[in-house]
């Protein structure tokens, strides 16, 4: 499948989480239920090697049961090496576990549980993000920017396409009213939005991720012709935002 994708740098805006499905850990105290990663990486691993409609619905109905212990979900380890992946931020207020739902053949579809909190000890709050036509992202990197009044997340995904066409992207988020939003802060050619993105012919010799922060700078390539160049886009950050 081939994604179209003449567009060097696709900036775009979104609402993502109004959180009309926000959620809070409800635990039965006397039951002393823990998530145990074994298991969840053994279920998982089931769906891997039986890749169907039916057993990707267990598999979401198992991880979802397990939200209902979310605090034990945002503060569970998983090693760099498991099939599930998991990021959080520095400040422990934002995680999203992400894992391929492994129906997607040469274009892959990552499932998300995003989680977030207010303060450190608060109730978490989550939201479940599955892949369904539109293939979704892996979530791999989570930056945190504090400000005098606010805090936002920079958050980066990598997405595959096809055997050919891959794309990253990164959206600035914030936490308002127990809300995880999108909010504009990249401004590029005197217009200010949420998310910037890339698609490109894969190069095996040139991996990436090519979407880079460093401090307070974000540089991304720029794209001609489906391909990666030498040229680069920089943004700083100007105390509210970036340009």
């Amino acid at each position: 499948m081939k994604k179209n994708i003449f567009l060097a740098v696709l900036v775009c805006t979104s609402t993502f989480f109004s959180c009309k499905k926000n959620q809070t850990e409800s635990i039965d105290p006397i039951s002393r239920r823990v998530v145990n990663v074994a298991e969840l990486e053994n279920k998982y691993m089931f769906l891997s090697e039986n890749p169907t409609t039916e057993n990707l619905d267990e598999f979401k109905k198992y991880i979802e049961n397990q939200m209902t212990l979310s605090k034990q979900m945002f503060d569970l380890e998983i090693s760099k090496e498991s099939p599930l992946k998991k990021v959080v931020s520095s400040d422990r207020k934002i995680a999203v576990m992400s894992w391929d739902n492994q129906l997607g053949g040469s274009m892959r579809f990552w499932d998300r549980i995003w989680m977030w909190k207010t303060k450190p000890n608060d109730s978490v709050y989550y939201k479940t993000d599955y892949s369904t036509e539109d293939a979704k992202g892996l979530v791999h990197r989570i930056e945190t920017i504090e400000t005098a009044e606010k805090v936002y997340y920079l958050v980066f995904e990598r997405s595959i396409f096809s055997s050919k066409y891959v794309g990253e992207n990164v959206t600035d988020y914030e936490i308002i009213n127990n809300r995880l939003m999108d909010v504009a802060l990249f401004r590029i050619q005197d217009k200010k939005e949420s998310r910037i993105a890339i698609d490109y012919e894969w190069d095996v010799d040139n991996q990436g991720p090519h979407i880079q922060y460093d401090i307070q700078s974000l540089t991304f390539p720029i794209i001609k012709n489906e391909k990666l160049t030498t040229q680069s886009t920089v943004l700083t950050w100007r105390e509210d935002h970036f340009e």
